[in-house]
């Protein structure tokens, strides 16, 4: 038995006849017959009851299904790690980003990092950025679907990791001139409460932070939105709501006529990380990188990094 004969077991019993299954799988119903009869002689025990119309898993079956899904599982992440390091070693990198990262430490673009890297190491690396919402990213990581990241906010695993804190920004409130805010220098979340509020949805960290926030002052906020969709934000902005953004993302407040007021709290603070799995520290290519990012934030915010 090998895992192609496991994904067969698995499909058939998740198809419920061998007809569907052998068509998803691009096999006659014989051929399909014979690979699960093979399995079937080979423990001596059937997968399925052939005495009715439905095809029904036996006893056997459906605890061979449970350890065939895990098995399967297993090693389909086993391969994406495999391929993961072979492009490591070829010098292909994916970078998992948390949405606006790459900006906020002077990254436009892969190419621009790619230049800084050669600039300064030599390497000639190929780096894609696979940028995503906050807690999407960490998952990405958290499942090795990337070599190295940047990430809003430490992983939840830490103990797993090699982890540098490269920069903080306080987050901040935007709000039009015209808004009754706009006189302030600075706000707390209680001066927030009493109106709506355009923030990101509950994939990005921005939105758990005003939660715990307003949560821990028995407050209750308003969203006027609650979306990664930059365009709504805008809008409600314009149209009279508190945006909530971080300082790196301020880019057109000047430019559109708001005014930014960083939040007082400590808590509203996000971190930028640098992460990578500990056991892929050896890699040259991943190193060279590792050491250029940091390299570069340090030029950025000296007062972070030693």
């Amino acid at each position: 038995m090998d895992i192609r004969s496991m994904r067969y077991v698995l499909t058939t019993m998740k198809a419920g006849s061998f007809t569907k299954a052998a068509r998803q799988m691009y096999l006659s119903p014989q051929a399909l017959g014979k690979s699960i009869r093979a399995i079937e002689d080979e423990y001596g025990a059937p997968l399925f009851e052939r005495d009715t119309r439905t095809l029904t898993p036996t006893p056997f079956g459906r605890a061979f299904a449970r350890e065939a899904e895990k098995c399967v599982a297993d090693f389909d992440s086993a391969c994406i790690r495999i391929e993961g390091y072979a492009q490591q070693a070829n010098g292909r990198i994916v970078m998992a980003c948390a949405y606006s990262m790459p900006n906020a430490l002077g990254y436009k673009s892969p190419a621009d990092l790619q230049a800084r890297l050669k600039a300064k190491t030599g390497m000639d690396v190929e780096i894609t950025f696979d940028e995503l919402p906050d807690l999407l990213a960490e998952q990405v990581l958290d499942d090795e679907g990337c070599e190295i990241a940047l990430l809003n906010g430490a992983p939840a695993h830490e103990e797993a990791y090699d982890l540098v804190l490269l920069r903080k920004e306080k987050v901040t409130a935007v709000v039009r001139q015209d808004h009754p805010l706009a006189q302030k220098k600075t706000v707390r979340v209680e001066d927030v409460a009493p109106y709506s509020v355009a923030t990101f949805n509950q994939y990005y960290r921005l939105f758990h932070l005003l939660e715990q926030a307003a949560q821990a002052r028995h407050l209750k906020i308003r969203y006027a939105a609650a979306t990664p969709d930059g365009t709504v934000w805008v809008e409600k902005v314009n149209g009279g709501a508190v945006g909530i953004c971080v300082n790196f993302l301020d880019q057109t407040v000047g430019e559109s006529g708001w005014v930014s007021l960083p939040f007082e709290e400590e808590e509203m603070t996000v971190a930028i990380y640098l992460a990578r799995h500990k056991h892929t520290a050896g890699n040259k290519y991943l190193q060279a990188l590792w050491d250029t990012v940091i390299a570069d934030a340090k030029e950025e915010s000296p007062c972070l990094l030693p």
